[in-house]
């Protein structure tokens, strides 16, 4: 009995030095600031309402400039995506690349607000969705710096990789905060119960 005694807690005391090693290492690639003069709660939430205006401004720009200059919008789409307004699919192809441009809007509508959330609940959940969508994001804008050797989308994919390091950063504080908040409440409930 004594050994299997020693031998449960030796594999307690290794898996809790394997989990606190995996939290000091998340913790060093962090930030602790927004801007270095900001809260990062603070900063998180002003990416937030800067993702909600800035889809918004797009969305309506989208909007009025396909209502307003259509001929414009077919040349540009004639030599950008191979679109030929000559043939009977202009309309289709139009309005497929029409909704996805709308769709992408409001996913980023939603992860913005999803956002929000996270930091008035204090949710690490609710980062989820922002940490993927815009992963996948600045993947493909990385991926059109390189093909296009363009300062812009370098430039883009700079301030896109600190803005994700920054919701990062809060959501691993969250979610460690809510281990901590497990853990307490569990020791908590088995002092009560005993």
């Amino acid at each position: 009995m004594h050994t299997m005694f020693t031998y449960r807690n030796s594999f307690n005391e290794f898996f809790s030095s394997f989990f606190i090693a995996q939290i000091s290492a998340a913790k060093m690639f962090t930030l602790k600031k927004f801007l270095w003069f900001m809260e990062l709660e603070s900063g998180v939430n002003l990416i937030g309402y800067c993702g909600i205006f800035m889809s918004l401004l797009l969305a309506i720009a989208f909007l009025l400039t396909s209502a307003f200059n259509i001929h414009e919008v077919l040349n540009y789409l004639s030599t950008r995506f191979a679109v030929h307004h000559n043939s009977d699919l202009p309309a289709l192809q139009i309005f497929i690349i029409f909704v996805l441009v709308i769709a992408a809007l409001l996913v980023n509508v939603y992860i913005s607000i999803s956002v929000i959330r996270g930091v008035q609940s204090q949710n690490h959940k609710l980062f989820k969705p922002y940490l993927g969508v815009e992963l996948l994001f600045i993947f493909l804008i990385a991926l059109e710096a390189l093909t296009s050797l363009k300062l812009f989308y370098l430039l883009l994919t700079v301030i896109n990789c600190y803005l994700w390091t920054c919701v990062y950063s809060l959501y691993e504080s969250y979610k460690i905060d809510s281990k901590v908040k497990v853990r307490v409440s569990t020791i908590n409930q088995i002092v009560i119960d005993n």
